[in-house]
């Protein structure tokens, strides 16, 4: 494992990465890296036990039909296996990559996350990009059933805001982000993107979407993990 403020012979953008395979953290300060690490390590184990089997449980009274409507489960899957290398590889894995005010290389990409609707992180082709906020504002994961409701395909939308709480988490990020990247890589392109008038957020508006624009909108495989 490469330090991340100590490598002289791994790099990406200019700045030093940190390895831990099968994942990439680059521009990450001695507490993100591993912090980072830990992380993916214990999503990977929620997905593997919780999340990829959910996804198969395709039928009317459980959540997947109110995210995905009749959507193949072998398109969703692949997203939520990703965080596992032991269920899913892929050569498209994104860098992960932190952005510090002391990494001048990034100062571009740091601008972006005062400036619109990107606070916490945003993608441009296979990279993600962590703002400061991600580290310093989210908490790690959902907390509790008032945060993660019981949804389905009845769920009444109106007690639902935009970023309700359920996705406003390290996990729900990262996995928005992860779709993201994951249209880029299986489709060439990412026709759902946070720049684009198709990309919704809000829970009422995921539901009533038609099931191929489900299919490449980031938020409804959030709120499904959620």
């Amino acid at each position: 494992m490469l330090n991340p403020r100590q490598s002289k012979d791994a790099t990406i953008f200019g700045v030093p990465l940190y390895g831990s395979n099968p994942w990439v953290f680059s521009g990450c300060n001695a507490q993100q890296g591993p912090a980072l690490e830990d992380f993916f390590n214990k999503t990977a184990d929620f997905m593997k036990a919780y999340v990829v089997p959910a996804v198969g449980l395709n039928s009317s009274t459980d959540a997947y039909p109110a995210f995905f409507s009749t959507m193949n489960p072998d398109f969703v899957s692949p997203i939520f296996k990703w965080f596992d290398p032991t269920l899913y590889l892929s050569n498209g894995r994104p860098n992960i990559i932190c952005l510090n005010d002391d990494v001048p290389a990034l100062a571009g990409a740091l601008a972006v996350c005062s400036q619109g609707k990107d606070p916490y992180a945003f993608t441009i082709s296979t990279n993600i990009f962590l703002c400061p906020a991600f580290f310093d504002k989210l908490k790690a994961f959902p907390e509790g059933p008032a945060n993660c409701p019981s949804v389905d395909a009845t769920v009444n939308p109106a007690q639902f805001v935009d970023h309700n709480d359920a996705v406003v988490n390290q996990y729900g990020v990262l996995i928005h982000e992860l779709v993201h990247v994951n249209s880029h890589v299986r489709i060439s392109n990412d026709p759902a993107t946070e720049n684009n008038a198709t990309e919704v957020y809000g829970l009422n508006e995921i539901i009533a979407l038609s099931a191929g624009a489900q299919q490449l909108n980031a938020n409804n495989y959030a709120y499904f993990a959620a």
